[in-house]
């Protein structure tokens, strides 16, 4: 048992462990630095200890409709909430998005919401002072100061799979884990103009999940010294990828680790409408939206306007072989797109997005207290995730997060000391089922 002397406190739920683990990690060590304590977790474990909790503010994911109970009970156990909103870089329009990602009790109650840039913040914004143009501490950790914490990972895997072509896939909608789920996962039930412009959308993927799984044979033939590597997303069966690639010795259907270390791994990236593009492109690593199929009524234009694009799939082989053999400038085709980001994504270079979000946290009026970690919660909430164990929603949930070993933060710690000369004095400790506290004692 630690016992942390009296501070205030920071507590982060996490889904996706993957996806947002390192960027969160950041984010603490940035608040611990300043005096804080940070409870970093599973978000199912870290909102069912709120009641045991130190009082302190959290830093949720989303308030899409659905969120609000979970969001009250921890104003009612004496925490306050601010929200990112982890879909906020990449949706379709204004009012589509705040049907189903913004639920008006829930943002009524929060202290601030914060917008991965000015498109962002302008699209919510009612007025009232609590939407920040911050930025993401997701795209913090693909500065060139950063992303370093990545490369020793990236080596691993170019150790263990050679010259790499990477297939990051996005087609939970046509293809999920877990069908039951889908509409829960994404939100409010889209009405009137929107239901329109979601079977639009719906209609799209549909039509691209062919053309991508049909290129594996190409691409697998085409580049017989690379290995294939398809991603699926985390919400994404990967049963049809992997009936696919069952015949292609040089095919693999991986999804571990984040995918920033397999972009940084690989010589070239293929995505359509994904995030993976514009991580890509601020990793400096090529990427290729591949367009078989287009309706840019319901595409993201920004996953357009930086990288390669490819129409066809000759067109695709043919860029790949472009980008490999070094006869495409990527450096200057990136440089010349810069600009596409400034409207969409705030501090990009200069001041973390990490740093801006805790100065808003800084102003906040919260109490001053300690704590004692790892903490106990209550029998029946234990009894509950036994209960739940070999559910197919439980198996789901945990292929989306794994868990946490404290040996597993700790070298993530000391990575980003050794990239930044920072955070000497910051301690991790156990905190919740599946979480960590980190502060500077």
């Amino acid at each position: 048992m630690v016992t942390v002397s009296p501070r205030r406190w920071l507590i982060l739920p996490l889904e996706i462990k993957a996806r947002e683990l390192h960027a969160k990690m950041l984010l603490a060590l940035v608040a611990a630095e300043r005096g804080w304590g940070v409870v970093v977790g599973d978000k199912l474990a870290t909102r069912g200890a709120r009641n045991v909790l130190p009082r302190g503010t959290f830093l949720e994911k989303s308030i899409q409709p659905g969120r609000e109970a979970s969001i009250f009970k921890a104003i009612a156990a004496g925490h306050r909430v601010s929200t990112t909103c982890e879909e906020g870089l990449l949706y379709l329009e204004k009012d589509y998005y705040k049907e189903r990602r913004i639920s008006r009790p829930a943002f009524d109650v929060i202290d601030y919401f914060f917008a991965w840039g000015a498109r962002h913040a302008e699209d919510v914004d009612d007025g009232g002072g609590k939407v920040m143009s911050s930025g993401n501490p997701r795209l913090d950790v693909l500065r060139p100061e950063w992303r370093e914490v990545f490369m020793p990972a990236a080596r691993r895997i170019q150790a263990r799979h050679g010259r790499i072509i990477l297939v990051n896939s996005r087609f939970p909608i046509v293809s999920h884990a877990l069908p039951s789920l889908l509409n829960v996962r994404h939100g409010a039930a889209p009405t009137g103009e929107s239901e329109q412009l979601w079977r639009r959308y719906v209609a799209l993927q549909t039509a691209l999940f062919p053309p991508f799984l049909a290129m594996l044979p190409r691409l697998s033939a085409a580049f017989a010294d690379h290995t294939i590597v398809v991603r699926p997303h985390p919400a994404e069966n990967p049963a049809p990828w992997l009936e696919r690639s069952d015949a292609l010795s040089n095919v693999k259907v991986i999804y571990e680790g984040s995918a920033n270390e397999w972009i940084l791994a690989s010589d070239v990236a293929i995505q359509n409408n994904c995030f993976t593009g514009v991580e890509s492109y601020l990793l400096d690593r090529p990427s290729i939206s591949y367009r078989p199929v287009i309706d840019e009524g319901v595409e993201v234009a920004l996953t357009n306007q930086v990288g390669l694009q490819s129409f066809t799939e000759d067109e695709l082989v043919a860029c790949i072989q472009r980008v490999i053999g070094r006869e495409t400038d990527i450096s200057g085709v990136y440089g010349r797109q810069r600009d596409a980001l400034g409207r969409y994504v705030s501090n990009l270079d200069g001041r973390l997005a990490s740093e801006a979000v805790m100065d808003a946290f800084d102003r906040l009026d919260l109490p001053v207290s300690g704590g004692r970690f790892p903490i106990a919660t209550r029998m029946k909430d234990a009894l509950r995730g036994l209960r739940t164990l070999f559910s197919p929603i439980k198996a789901y949930s945990r292929k989306k997060f794994p868990g946490i070993e404290l040996v597993e933060v700790q070298e993530m710690l000391r990575d980003f000391q050794r990239v930044s000369g920072r955070f000497s004095a910051v301690e991790i400790v156990p905190s919740t089922a599946g979480g960590f506290c980190v502060y500077r004692p």
